[in-house]
């Protein structure tokens, strides 16, 4: 498995519930936030446990180790009209919609893995660099890499 093939499938599927808004978000990227009005963003989160393999990752001759990806897509908080909060919650909730629904329908990200677990959609209003945003974060887990233990 393919770590970029990963992140690039899940690129592609948070592309694809951007596309399908009514303003369409078509800032889409692996990588950090930019001054950008919407746009969404694609990170590594780390390592965890594979999903479904309880808590003991060890095999025969190694361990198991699964990717966790972060998706956060980010509604610049320009004003705090009542027209622009009704616009990002509704695209917020379309958002995720359709990214799980995506993901779900390619949960082996074209082969790339095993199986994988799409965490709860959830939102926040944080401050990054003076800005006030409203952003919508998934955490993905995918399963699994295997790392072999000396003899």
């Amino acid at each position: 498995m393919a770590f970029t093939d990963i992140l690039t499938a899940i690129e592609t599927h948070a592309t694809t519930a951007g596309a399908g808004l009514t303003n369409p978000i078509t800032n889409v990227r692996i990588g950090y936030p930019k001054a950008a009005h919407r746009s969404a963003r694609i990170f590594w989160g780390g390592e965890t446990a594979p999903v479904r393999l309880g808590d003991n990752p060890r095999v025969l001759n190694g361990e198991l180790v699964s990717d966790t990806i972060v998706v956060i897509v980010f509604w610049s908080l320009s004003n705090l009209s009542d027209d622009l909060a009704e616009i990002i919650e509704l695209e917020a909730r379309a958002f995720t919609a359709a990214f799980r629904t995506a993901v779900l329908g390619d949960s082996q990200l074209g082969g790339q893995s095993t199986d994988l677990e799409v965490g709860y959609g959830e939102t926040d209003f944080p401050v990054l660099a003076g800005a006030a945003w409203r952003t919508l974060t998934f955490e993905i887990v995918t399963d699994f890499s295997e790392y072999a233990l000396a003899p």
